[in-house]
């Protein structure tokens, strides 16, 4: 149906819009005076619980960072001489002497936060090490090499902030 643009012109100057039913007319001044305020007010709310809820969020990362962070390191303790003189009456009996003993760190367990009897937060980790003696029969120059699986935990108390 292609009307010429004059027709067009003449039927929009002859049709015009209806006037608003009062009731609504009524409704709409007062969400104009009120700035929409029922509609606001649900999304402010649902505003706020999101912001709070992101903020929960943030603070459970930057703690969990922090106490990773803050975490100790473990370091090797040199074998003690009770250890060297244990792990030397076996092999020493046929013969054979220590020519090297290591303790490596196989894995590091966080086993999260704890509640102490006390009432005291503590952190516990759990620090798993291979520790390794090396024997040499000095006569052959033949060599044994004995791992031993050890666990220690470490509890590390929580600062309070």
């Amino acid at each position: 149906m292609n009307t010429p643009p004059d027709h067009l012109e003449e039927e929009l100057r002859r049709l015009r819009p209806q006037d608003l039913p009062v009731p609504l007319r009524a409704r709409l001044g007062h969400a104009r005076r009120t700035g929409l305020a029922e509609v606001s007010a649900r999304q402010m709310a649902r505003r706020r619980y999101t912001l709070t809820a992101l903020a929960a969020l943030m603070t459970l990362g930057v703690g969990s960072w922090w106490l990773l962070q803050s975490a100790p390191e473990p370091t090797a303790a040199p074998p003690s001489p009770a250890m060297i003189a244990d792990r030397q009456e076996d092999p020493a009996s046929f013969g054979m002497r220590a020519v090297r003993m290591e303790q490596h760190l196989a894995n590091r367990i966080d086993d999260g936060v704890f509640i102490m009897g006390d009432r005291i937060g503590v952190q516990q980790f759990r620090y798993q090490f291979v520790d390794t003696v090396i024997w040499e029969d000095p006569r052959d120059g033949s060599t044994i090499e004995m791992s031993v699986p050890r666990e220690e935990i470490v509890l590390v108390p929580l600062a309070a902030f």
